[in-house]
């Protein structure tokens, strides 16, 4: 038994398909829809690119993925610093010979300090050593108010040590001399409301809530000046330093030009004296041989231990004033020594209206003053 099954009723369907358009590939908008599509066409660099953006954007409920915690880098600090600028320093012309020839070397967090490449190590090794001599310069300047002598560096160093112990018993002796206010509280907010209302005219009346010795105004100064110059050297490698610390170069360029001017002019120095001792109470002559002492000058007599090689001075109970001064004339001074001790002398250039002239010393030259009692040979009533 056969059975036929009924074809299926296509004639609609080719109909319909007869009544569409014709693929044409020579039509204009298709050729502009081809074109506009290889316009729009991404390069691959691009569309690794979105494929990369589009799987870190991708959201997946199913895995969990940790999310990793930048940990950030600790910077170096002082002591880190310190050593790894002294062994580039030291190690520079290893490091600019051998490693800055080779790409290898060259790269984010390759260096120590956070430098990419050899120069930048070795350029800011140098430039942090530097900028800590420049600093300890200015510290020891601001505590002694001398430039350090290359020639005898112990006795510099023993000349900043006494300065810090003259300067801190200053501090303690003025520490004991602050005095509060009876009423701290109630002053001090009258000087803050003052100072928000702006009245100007009241502030030469306001009472300080604390009060010390005016004498005291220069080393609370000096002690605060030395406490910023210290922050400075632990900070020694910041940009910021490098700035202040030019800035109070030129701050002390005044200083600078004086000591400039005071170089150019005639440095007087007395090399010896002719008696070298003197009797109590003896009107002495003196003869006076030296270099660029110009007559008209004053010379005077200190004791010995106030030279500046024994750091003495008021502040050690002496009595370093210059005493015994006579006019230079003619290669000779006069003196009358009333105290049995071993003086050193001090000349100063005649006055001039337009510098102002200090003493200078001369601690290798000593005249010692004798009785004539002590002298062998030489009888008691002379």
């Amino acid at each position: 038994m056969v059975f036929r099954a009924a074809a299926p009723p296509l004639d609609d369907e080719l109909q319909e398909k007869l009544a569409r358009p014709g693929f044409n590939v020579e039509s204009h908008e298709l050729i502009e829809q081809r074109l506009e599509n290889l316009k729009r066409k991404p390069t691959v660099l691009s569309w690794l690119d979105s494929y990369v953006r589009a799987a870190e954007a991708e959201a997946d409920d199913d895995e969990w993925r940790p999310r990793r915690r930048a940990v950030p880098r600790s910077s170096p600090g002082f002591v880190a610093h310190l050593l790894w600028s002294m062994l580039g320093l030291a190690a520079s012309p290893l490091i600019l010979l051998i490693c800055s020839p080779f790409q290898r070397f060259y790269g984010p967090g390759s260096w120590p300090l956070d430098c990419a490449s050899p120069f930048r190590f070795v350029r800011k090794s140098v430039l942090n050593l530097l900028t800590l001599a420049l600093l300890l310069l200015l510290v020891y300047v601001h505590l002694t108010q001398e430039w350090p002598s290359l020639s005898n560096l112990p006795a510099s160093l023993e000349l900043a040590q006494a300065s810090t112990t003259v300067l801190r018993d200053q501090v303690v002796a003025c520490a004991h001399c602050v005095r509060l206010h009876e009423q701290f509280l109630d002053v001090t907010q009258h000087i803050l409301a003052t100072i928000v209302a702006a009245d100007h005219d009241a502030f030469p009346s306001l009472e300080p809530p604390l009060s010390m010795d005016p004498d005291c105004t220069g080393p609370v100064l000096q002690l605060a000046g030395f406490a910023g110059l210290l922050l400075l050297v632990l900070y020694f490698y910041t940009t910021t330093t490098r700035v202040l610390a030019l800035l109070i170069v030129v701050l002390r360029t005044s200083m600078v030009a004086r000591l400039v001017a005071e170089y150019a002019t005639l440095q007087p120095c007395i090399v010896r004296i002719d008696p070298t001792y003197a009797l109590l109470d003896e009107e002495l002559v003196l003869s006076v041989t030296g270099v660029d002492l110009v007559p008209g000058g004053t010379v005077a007599w200190i004791p010995y231990w106030c030279s500046a090689s024994t750091f003495a001075s008021t502040a050690f109970g002496g009595d370093c004033a210059k005493q015994f001064a006579s006019t230079f004339a003619s290669g000779t001074v006069t003196a009358t020594f009333s105290v049995l001790e071993t003086y050193i002398p001090c000349y100063k250039p005649p006055s001039d209206p337009t510098e102002a002239r200090d003493y200078r010393c001369f601690e290798t030259v000593r005249l010692r003053v004798k009785e004539a009692k002590n002298i062998p040979g030489l009888a008691p009533s002379i």
